[in-house]
C-alpha cells in the first residue's frame, strides 16, 4: 500500500505541518483534507513525488469544491515563461518586470 503525504506550508491561514497516511489510492488525500480551511493549499506527494496542489475552495454557505492542479516541473515554467514573453514581444509589447526574455532562460 502506498505512503501518501499533505505538506501544508506556514501560510497565514494555519501552521505548516505534513499529514503522512497510507491507503490503495490517492483519492483518500480528500478526506484526509475534509477539515482544511478554505483557502488552505497542501501538496500531495506519493512517497517523494509531488503528484498535485489541492486546495478546499468555498462555493456557498455549506458547498464547497476542491481545486485540484498539477505540479509543474521547473523545466515546463520556464519554458512556458519563455513562450508568452516570446508571444508578447511579437505583438509589440514589451514583457512584464517579472518574466525574463527567452534568451535569458537557462533550461
Amino acid at each position: 500500500m502506498p505512503t501518501y503525504k499533505l505538506s501544508l506550508l506556514d501560510d497565514g491561514f494555519g501552521v505548516g505541518r505534513n499529514i503522512v497516511f497510507d491507503s490503495d489510492n490517492a483519492s483518500m488525500a480528500l478526506s484526509v483534507a475534509e477539515n482544511f480551511k478554505f483557502g488552505r493549499q497542501a501538496t500531495l506527494y506519493e512517497g517523494e513525488k509531488a503528484l498535485c496542489r489541492l486546495e478546499r475552495v468555498k462555493t456557498g454557505e455549506i458547498s464547497y469544491i476542491w481545486a485540484i492542479s498539477p505540479i509543474l516541473a521547473q523545466r515546463e515554467v520556464a519554458v512556458s515563461n519563455a513562450l508568452i514573453v516570446n508571444q508578447s514581444c511579437e505583438l509589440g509589447e514589451v514583457p512584464s518586470g517579472d518574466m525574463m526574455p527567452p534568451s535569458s532562460l537557462a533550461l
